[in-house]
Formats: C-alpha cells, structure tokens, sequence
C-alpha cells in the first residue's frame, strides 16, 4: 500500500512508459478496427458505458461522489462532446486515410494547439511559442514534401482528412483548456473523467435511436468471423482504460509536468507499433524529419525547467 500512496520515481517512469507504450498501440490498431466494419460510433458508445461502470467502482471504492447540477453538467456535456465524442470519431474516420507515424506525430501536436488556445486567454513566454512554430513546422515538412507516403500503408496523403485530423486535435486541445478553466471546485480526475463518460452514453443515445443499422451489441463472441473484430475492440478498450489510469496516476503521485513526458512517448511507440502492425508503412526522411521536430518540442513546451523526453537522473 506504501508503494501506491508514494511510489518512487522509478516506478512512476515505468508506469509513464507503459501509459505511452499502450496509447500508442491504441493508435496504431485504430485503422484494424475499422477494416473488420466496426462502426465507430457504437464502439465508442461501449467503451465509454465500460469506463463509466470501471470509474464508477472506483469512486465508489475511495467514498466519492459524481456531483450533478447545472454547472456540473455544463462541463460534463462540454467535455463528453467536444472532447471526447466528435474528435474520437473524426480521428476513427481518419485513420483509414492517414499513415500511422503521421497520425502519432499530430496526436503530439495536441499540447502545442492547446498552447495556442492558450494564448489567447494570456500571453506565454518565447519558449512556449518556439516549441508552437516547431509543431506547425512539423506539419509543414510532412505536407510539403512528404505527401506522397504520408497516406495510409505508404499511399499518397488525402488533405482532406489530414485536415479532419488536425480538427479532431484541435477539438482535444480545447477540452483540455476548457478542463483547466471550468472544472468546478473539488473535483479529481477521476470524477471528471466518470462524468464525461456518463454524459458521452447519454449523448450516444437519441444517435443510436436514430441511426439503429450502426448498432451492435457489446461484442463478446470471439469464435468465426466475430474473434477478430471481438478481440480487437477488447485490446483497444482495456489498453485505452489502462492508459487512462496510468496517466491519471502519474499526474496524481508525480505532477503533470512529469505525466506531460508521455507526450513523446505515445508519439515514438505509435510510430514503431505503426512499422510492426502495417508492412505497408514506412519511413520516409520528412516523416522522420518531422518526427524529430515534434520530440524536440517536448524540452520548449513542457512547463518544467529542464528538457524532458524521459529524464534519466
């Protein structure tokens, strides 16, 4: 029980590899989803009615509460929405048309777009605005002269749904700002992320009413055609729930300056889990270009004062 309550600073570096280890599987696999014809919105629907109960166990577990009311729920829909619901399903869509290593690089740019809404609400330091431009250059070099391998297993780059991209982490990035901003008083990461996932259910309700040839049960037969699919959604759901709490764990026991190093940890796992998974991908010299710009952001955009990618002392 000590370890949990004050883990060391090694344990909280295996734990941050292992959230970003996973988070990039996540990306990876995101396109098999796809190609076993999962609709994504009722997949979405049932990762987050499992993460309401799995949350809702744990809140329970440390004698907490889900606080409703008008302003709760005002930051419940907002979140539940706009950062959860549309870019998951934006970002689902895309992922059939975008490389892999391209899409963990743009998951990267997230803090950095999230910097900008930012400075729109206060003015940052140079540092901060250098590591900004270095996200945008990224971007730049992969559209510029890396388009023709930058589309999905090595095809040629749709700007159409590299822009879809970018909207859906830009939509990320607002939520994180909107959490910063709005969260009501005496709330943890835990309640906040058990209310978005309640209201993400209750959001997915009249879609699927109306919308009922995308439904389907929560799969859980994995024999003949159904294995696949079925074990596909279960890698990706319990990894997502997995990173989650890791994450949730690091920002609690080793401040979020140190859980923001996963940033470039998700970033490089995507793009070797990509390699693995996809013979198609490969590695043209802007994507590692770009590659590179984004993990060198990580020392200009983090607040802490030293360089980070994963501190070695």
């Amino acid at each position: 029980a000590s370890m949990i309550n004050n883990p060391s600073t090694n344990l909280l570096r295996v734990i941050l590899i292992g959230v970003g280890i996973t988070w990039g599987l996540g990306i990876a696999i995101a396109p098999l989803l796809l190609q076993t014809g999962i609709h994504p919105m009722p997949f979405i629907f049932w990762q987050a009615l499992i993460s309401s109960i799995v949350l809702s166990i744990g809140v329970v577990w440390h004698r907490k509460r889900l606080p409703l009311g008008p302003r709760y729920v005002l930051f419940f829909a907002v979140m539940a929405l706009v950062g959860n619901l549309l870019p998951r399903s934006l970002s689902l869509a895309a992922s059939e048309h975008i490389a892999v290593s391209v899409r963990a690089i743009m998951f990267a740019l997230i803090p950095m777009i999230s910097l900008g809404f930012g400075l729109l609400l206060k003015v940052e330091n140079w540092r901060k605005l250098a590591g900004l431009g270095l996200g945008f250059l990224a971007m730049a070099i992969i559209t510029l002269f890396g388009a023709d391998t930058a589309g999905f297993s090595g095809q040629t780059l749709s700007f159409f749904w590299f822009g879809v991209m970018l909207l859906a982490g830009s939509l990320f990035a607002f939520d994180s700002n909107w959490v910063k901003l709005m969260m009501p008083p005496a709330m943890n990461p835990f309640t906040v992320l058990l209310g978005a996932s309640v209201f993400i259910v209750i959001l997915f309700l009249p879609v699927l009413a109306v919308w009922p040839e995308i439904w389907f049960g929560l799969p859980i037969d994995f024999t003949g055609e159904h294995g696949v699919p079925t074990v596909i959604f279960w890698v990706v759901t319990i990894t997502s729930l997995g990173a989650h709490a890791g994450l949730i764990f690091c920002i609690d026991k080793g401040g979020p300056a140190f859980a923001a190093q996963a940033s470039c940890i998700i970033t490089a796992s995507g793009v070797i889990w990509g390699l693995i998974i996809f013979q198609g991908e490969r590695l043209s010299w802007p994507i590692i270009l770009a590659l590179f710009v984004v993990l060198a952001r990580v020392a200009l955009v983090n607040p802490s004062r030293r360089p980070q990618c994963l501190q070695t002392d």
